[in-house]
């Protein structure tokens, strides 16, 4: 059976030539797009290096999240046979292939498409989660505080750490200034299945890398009657982008001013909560 599932009619259909499926090992399916930099055809010495060392913290997110404990299916909805090719060698390359499922989507997917897949593919009850591509969940999320954190009736909506050491022996403004000083910044979000009936996708119609496509994404996911939290002290999710280099103007589509959701200290620490500062006063 081949490895990489190939959709074989318009996207919006989601109907698979086939399905690969996994044993169920863990307990929440990952549902990510992953991009290639094809650095080496890149002419310009500079844009080469920042393609090569995007490559490489896109490369080292996927190889962390597959080694993930709570993680029980990676999705990787892909562009092309050729990007699926390259995920699935690295899959290969740490016997991880069986917690993989390789979709050549033919296009990069929206919010939208997104949710259409999961609707289809993923069972009721099982814990969905989407987020960026440079994007890793600390190894210290467990499955029991997933079942405990994300109810039927939840929406979790994670602002990133910035990746520092292993041990992320430092958290302040200044490394993680997204948290610490929240305007509405979230790379992550998880939900239970399945989807609200009355989730409007025609709003979420648009891709991950464009400014405040998350906050439309949160928005529906409101609008359809969920609650929102964001415990991302006790759910740390790291960013991978060393030099910060943008290689494409994206277009902005809303301010959190439209939809947030206030970091939340772990119980008992008023010393952190005293700390955090928000553009938003709920």
């Amino acid at each position: 059976m081949s490895l990489i599932v190939t959709v074989t009619k318009p996207p919006n259909t989601l109907i698979l030539s086939k399905v690969y499926r996994t044993p169920f090992l863990r307990r929440m399916d990952l549902v990510i797009q992953l991009y290639l930099y094809r650095w080496q055809a890149e002419q310009d010495p500079y844009r080469r290096q920042v393609k090569y060392e995007r490559q490489m913290e896109i490369d080292e997110c996927f190889q962390r999240n597959l080694h993930h404990p709570a993680i029980r299916v990676v999705y990787l909805l892909c562009e092309s046979r050729e990007v699926a090719d390259y995920y699935l060698d690295i899959a290969k390359s740490y016997n991880k292939v069986m917690n993989c499922v390789f979709v050549n989507f033919g296009k990069q997917p929206t919010y939208a498409d997104f949710l259409r897949y999961v609707a289809h593919q993923i069972p009721d009850n099982h814990i969905v989660c989407i987020q960026n591509s440079d994007i890793f969940i600390d190894h210290s999320v467990s499955k029991e505080f997933l079942d405990r954190t994300v109810g039927p009736y939840t929406l979790v909506a994670l602002t990133r750490h910035e990746y520092t050491d292993e041990e992320h022996s430092e958290c302040s403004e200044k490394t993680c200034p997204l948290i610490w000083d929240y305007q509405g910044s979230h790379d992550t979000f998880l939900f239970r299945m399945p989807l609200p009936p009355t989730l409007p996708l025609e709003r979420v119609n648009h891709h991950q890398n464009v400014y405040g496509g998350e906050t439309l994404f949160m928005k529906a996911f409101q609008d359809a009657g969920k609650v929102l939290v964001n415990p991302c002290f006790d759910m740390r999710i790291f960013h991978r982008h060393r030099n910060r280099a943008v290689l494409a103007n994206y277009p902005t589509l809303a301010d959190g001013y439209l939809c947030h959701v206030n970091p939340v200290a772990p119980q008992g620490r008023d010393d952190i909560r005293s700390k955090l500062k928000t553009l938003f006063k709920d």
